[in-house]
């Protein structure tokens, strides 16, 4: 009866032992079912290339034109503000004839001046002599016409009192004065006419010959105004190139990069010579494969590790996608994030440094992930076999 009762009980403990063990299982198996269903995990988009740069353009100053360096005032590190001077190329000969080209303008222009001048002086002239001539004419005109008076009068009174000598009521002396006062009043008359026709003719002449000088003073006037005009301009080139041969800093910045030249090289047009870097906000530029184009959009959260600041001592740069590229570029797509580092945190922001960045693209459960894994390696298969066949055909 004893030995009964106790194979019971070891039967009863061993069935609530296993009955335990399986609730256990069912547990484990429905959390870890639930967590492969339900649970999110982040993937992310990684890059190798990444660094920091300013946001605004990096400005590279390159030599315009050829030449010999005269000046050179750039230092790498060195911070210059926007006119500053940094390499003046050699311009004497330039300059030498850019001095000369600016005293022939000068000379041209008096030139100019006195001409107008000259012209101005023959223009009041004209004005001075028609007035003159004008008052003149009508003074003549005036005695002409006083003389024709006195002529048809004189010839008037010889028509009236002709009769009376044929009448004996006049005597021959008196018809004789008649005749000669009419004779002169007529050649008086005949006079002023001649001379008036020669005033009005001579004042022709005067006007002509004036008209003339005016004239050719115009012409002289247009020719040296055409000549100062290209004069200006080749002042004005000259100038350009003397301003091509001063290379100035087009930002305020700092020299990120300096070529190793130095005063008495001979540099190449098209030649760079410094980098400067615009003071301000910095971005981060990190370039992905092929694959994540898609998966990349801005507003996704980013962290960078830059490879100067070990992140487990300096922590890494958090930020957001800001821009992608929808097209490769050798063979990778670019990406501009904005990052910042933490207030407390150590790292010095500067143009330049470089690290790794990852993006969380999206999450999704592991039950998805897996179905995407099985589905990429079905996919994988099915282009190998094509592949194959392809070969075989």
């Amino acid at each position: 009866m004893s030995f009964y009762r106790t194979d019971e009980f070891l039967e009863s403990d061993n069935f609530r032992r296993w009955f335990l063990r399986a609730g256990v299982l069912v547990a484990v198996f429905g959390l870890w079912l639930t967590w492969f269903l339900v649970a999110e995990i982040s993937l992310v988009a990684k890059s190798d290339l990444a660094r920091l740069e300013s946001a605004r353009s990096v400005h590279t100053v390159e030599a315009p034109v050829s030449g010999s360096i005269s000046v050179a005032r750039v230092s790498l590190g060195q911070s210059v503000v926007s006119g500053e001077l940094l390499v003046e190329l050699e311009s004497e000969e330039q300059r030498f004839e850019l001095r000369e080209a600016e005293s022939r303008l000068a000379a041209r222009r008096s030139e100019l001046e006195h001409i107008l001048s000259e012209l101005g002086i023959e223009s009041e002239r004209l004005q001075a002599e028609r007035l003159s001539a004008d008052q003149e004419a009508a003074e003549a005109r005036t005695r002409a016409e006083v003389d024709e008076v006195e002529a048809r009068y004189a010839r008037s009174e010889l028509e009236q009192l002709s009769p009376l000598h044929d009448a004996g009521l006049l005597s021959l002396r008196e018809r004789l004065e008649l005749e000669a006062e009419a004779q002169r009043t007529q050649t008086e008359a005949e006079a002023e006419r001649q001379g008036l026709e020669s005033l009005e003719a001579e004042q022709k002449t005067v006007d002509k010959a004036i008209e003339a000088q005016i004239a050719r003073l115009r012409r002289e006037a247009a020719i040296t105004t055409g000549e100062i005009e290209d004069l200006a301009a080749h002042v004005e080139h000259l100038r350009h190139e003397m301003d091509e041969r001063s290379l100035r800093a087009p930002v305020d910045g700092v020299l990120g990069w300096v070529s190793n030249q130095q005063v008495g090289s001979f540099v190449a047009a098209g030649q760079r010579l410094a980098e400067i870097v615009p003071e301000g906000e910095l971005r981060a530029v990190a370039f992905f494969p092929v694959s994540a184009l898609g998966r990349l959009r801005p507003g996704q959260p980013a962290r960078m590790r830059l490879d100067a600041y070990p992140w487990a001592q300096f922590g890494v740069l958090s930020g957001e996608v800001e821009r992608v590229a929808t097209e490769p570029e050798a063979g990778r797509i670019r990406a501009e994030l904005t990052v910042a580092a933490e207030p407390s945190s150590r790292i010095l922001l500067e143009h330049g440094l470089t690290g790794q960045v990852e993006v969380e693209t999206e999450a999704i459960s592991p039950a998805l992930l897996v179905l995407r894994a099985a589905g990429d390696t079905f996919r994988s298969r099915d282009r190998s076999a094509v592949a194959a066949t392809a070969g075989v055909g």
